[in-house]
């Protein structure tokens, strides 16, 4: 899961974590978001993830998870482990068809959006250490963040998260950051508006989901 990853090692923190800074997160409102994922790739080709991403995850946006961020997105191959207590506010949803997932009861304020896609692709070779090692069918996993601002006035909120790995692409900009771009947010069109099909399932706070995969193992 995108938001949840435990990291180990060089990188380490800059920012304690404040559990006061995201204890707003915990509150229920009113506000729905709704989020279609989806890549331009460096051919231009726009790709949905599938049932591959399991799902996606807000978290508050503060500076301890956007120290988090920078953490992830560092070039160190090792990097420290994430405050166990953080990964207790925010919440996940679960994918569904045509890469959509729905956040349900909301409070205002400002979220960052977790999202890792994959998706199925022709059964094509891969190689470890640069040695063949057989033949695949799942893409890489392309994770990416973005922020957003739910206001007071808003009621159901419908975004593209668009991670962008095209140059020439003009109409989005270009997603930067080395293992964690930052994707961009456009409005629905009135196209998908009409074609994405999907229910609005109660999105879990992360806090109830981490307890209930415990409880599982």
């Amino acid at each position: 899961m995108v938001g949840l990853l435990s990291l180990q090692g060089c990188e380490s923190f800059k920012v304690k974590f404040n559990p006061q800074e995201a204890a707003w997160a915990e509150q229920k409102g009113d506000k729905t978001l709704i989020l279609h994922g989806y890549m331009i790739d460096i051919k231009h080709k726009k790709k949905s993830c599938d049932e591959l991403a399991r799902n996606a995850v807000i978290q508050p946006d503060t500076p301890y998870y956007r120290e988090w961020i920078r953490v992830v997105d560092s070039p160190w191959r090792f990097k420290s482990s994430v405050d166990k207590s953080s990964q207790d506010f925010g919440r996940i949803a679960p994918y569904q068809q045509g890469c959509v997932f729905t956040f349900t009861d909301l409070p205002p304020g400002k979220w960052l959006i977790m999202m890792a896609m994959q998706h199925h692709i022709a059964p094509t070779p891969f190689f470890i250490n640069n040695r063949p090692a057989g033949r695949t069918d799942i893409s890489d996993i392309y994770s990416a963040w973005a922020s957003i601002e739910i206001k007071p006035e808003y009621t159901v909120i419908k975004k593209n998260v668009v991670l962008n790995k095209d140059r020439k692409e003009k109409n989005v900009p270009q997603s930067e950051g080395l293992n964690y771009p930052e994707a961009h947010l456009l409005d629905w069109t009135p196209e998908e508006d009409a074609s994405l099909h999907f229910s609005i399932i109660p999105s879990m706070s992360t806090k109830d989901y981490n307890h209930k995969k415990a409880k599982s193992r």
